[in-house]
């Protein structure tokens, strides 16, 4: 509880761990031992006024005036200097209760331990003070879960990453302008409790606060993209002490539902994790040159290039929009805030015959984002270029090379606009006679998509069975009549275990998964026991 005391008087009273709490030990001069009392006059403090429901925050800094421990409970008078109201971007809704804590187990040092580790990634929200002379600062780090990576974890040291977000980087997070690096991180709290992770995050109710102290190091442009891909400014926090406290926290949730913030980016995976970073310049200019509706919602684009590339079957393109639908700085973007932090690069699978000067893709068309851009383009007002910063291959959906001497038969497993990968890879594996059978799950709206790779590439409707769920209108019916005439082999149902099961059985297999994560998770499941590479397109 915080209360005005007095004119710029706060009174503050908690239920704390006091053996473990390293906030209390800086202030108290060392382990709180009993009931103590501390008078000072000199010892700078800050704190953040936070509630998680309505997103409200403010930051307070001052001084301690005196202090009290008595039967786990502190109680402090606080002289207020300052004091800063912060938006409520990154704050992730829940309601908390408070309880009184009860230690179950304390973990110190290096490495992290698989428990620490679990806490920082399943975080979606951390504090953090910071230091700097006579100055002092705490506020709030927060994201969707997984946005604070886990780089070097050894007992030498441990770096945790996470890119930067706030509206004037650092600054607001620090007591002074200086952009020294390193600078010192007093105190970063991180808490586990369950079900929603909050760094204070919340992990099968248990609880668990990890506590840090350490140093950052700022990295912007190429030096964050090469440790944090897709990210132009990054921070590095090296610990130098680490405490994990199991049971330890005076609050706990009342309910595991998250309203997570709608400015939260996407978590991004470090380079080490296998994140690939991309050069700081386009390697060549992409033209629209053509699109071609394949139903309602899918569209294929086809692009010429102002440079050659030497083309590999299955591989895919990145492109980078940001000329066109880049919005520039702003504090605030309710009508679209997830375009605050969105850098436009995007990564498509070339679906056509590789050709050293131009490619298509075959995309779906979303609102609000850079294939709307593609399929409302007018091709005759003006060209639309496009930078690209890559080529590449994904193994995950490269086929034929286990099928070398007839040891394994290939499965290739698709949802929707996931059988790109496949496109362009059937014609060249159909021309050496490779062993591979298709199962394609499709709605019904989209079985133009599956009569337009059929017609497309001879011999693939012998390999290929598809299966349409969803509302099958007359046109599409008809659509179905002429590629079952094709040899096509469809179920007009879900895709279900057996079906992955009959294909090539009792043989030496290997399956090929491209599917949103939710199907992705559910075939990974059915195919627990097999061999399987898998690429999801949950971008």
């Amino acid at each position: 509880m915080v209360v005005a005391i007095g004119p710029g008087l706060l009174g503050v009273r908690a239920r704390v761990d006091a053996a473990n709490d390293p906030v209390l030990r800086a202030l108290w001069g060392g382990r709180v031992v009993g009931e103590q009392v501390v008078r000072s006059g000199d010892k700078v403090v800050s704190g953040l006024g936070i509630d998680l429901q309505t997103r409200d925050r403010v930051k307070l800094m001052g001084r301690l005036v005196a202090g009290a421990v008595a039967q786990g409970e502190v109680q402090m008078a606080v002289r207020v200097e300052g004091s800063l109201g912060n938006c409520p971007k990154y704050l992730n809704g829940r309601a908390l209760v408070a309880r009184t804590p009860e230690v179950e187990g304390v973990e110190d040092g290096f490495p992290l331990s698989a428990r620490a580790r679990r806490v920082v990634d399943q975080a979606d929200l951390f504090f953090l003070s910071s230091g700097h002379g006579t100055g002092m600062d705490t506020n709030h780090r927060g994201g969707s879960k997984g946005f604070v990576r886990i780089g070097r974890n050894d007992e030498g040291a441990v770096e945790l990453i996470y890119p930067e977000c706030c509206t004037r980087p650092w600054a607001i997070s620090r007591p002074t302008p200086s952009w020294a690096s390193p600078y010192p991180i007093l105190t970063l709290r991180m808490y586990s409790m369950h079900a929603f992770t909050f760094c204070p995050a919340i992990w099968n109710w248990e609880l668990t606060s990890r506590q840090a102290t350490g140093t950052a190091t700022i990295l912007t442009g190429d030096a964050a993209d090469a440790l944090l891909p897709h990210t132009r400014l990054a921070v590095k926090i090296t610990l130098t002490s680490a405490l994990l406290v199991k049971g330890g926290l005076p609050m706990r949730a009342t309910s595991p539902q998250v309203d997570y913030s709608p400015y939260n980016p996407p978590a991004r995976p470090l380079a080490a994790e296998g994140a690939a970073a991309l050069p700081s310049t386009p390697l060549a200019t992409a033209t629209l040159q053509h699109r071609q509706p394949l139903t309602p919602s899918i569209t294929r684009f086809t692009f010429a290039l102002d440079a050659p590339h030497e083309p590999v079957p299955g591989e895919y393109v990145t492109l980078d929009f940001a000329a066109e639908l880049d919005h520039g700085w702003s504090h605030m973007r309710d009508d679209d805030p997830r375009s605050l932090n969105e850098d436009w690069i995007r990564s498509f699978t070339v679906s056509g015959s590789p050709s050293a000067r131009a490619f298509e893709i075959t995309a779906r068309v979303k609102r609000g984002g850079a294939t709307e851009l593609l399929a409302k383009h007018l091709l005759r007002g003006g060209p639309l270029e496009v930078a690209v910063r890559g080529f590449a291959v994904t193994e995950g959906t490269r086929m034929g090379a286990v099928a070398e001497g007839g040891k394994k038969k290939e499965v290739f497993v698709a949802g929707g606009v996931g059988i790109t990968p496949l496109l362009a890879q059937a014609p060249g594996l159909l021309e050496d006679g490779k062993a591979f059978e298709v199962i394609w799950g499709v709605r019904g709206e989209d079985v133009g998509v599956v009569r337009d790779a059929v017609e497309r590439i001879p011999g693939l409707a012998a390999r290929l069975r598809v299966h349409v769920t969803g509302k099958i209108g007359e046109a599409d019916e008809e659509t179905l009549a002429k590629i079952e005439a094709l040899g096509l082999g469809v179920e007009r149902r879900r895709m279900e275990k057996q079906d992955l099961e009959r294909v090539f059985e009792g043989e030496k297999r290997k399956f090929y998964l491209c599917a949103a994560p939710a199907l992705l998770t559910i075939m990974k499941g059915w195919l627990e026991n097999e061999e399987v590479v898998w690429e999801d397109f949950g971008y």
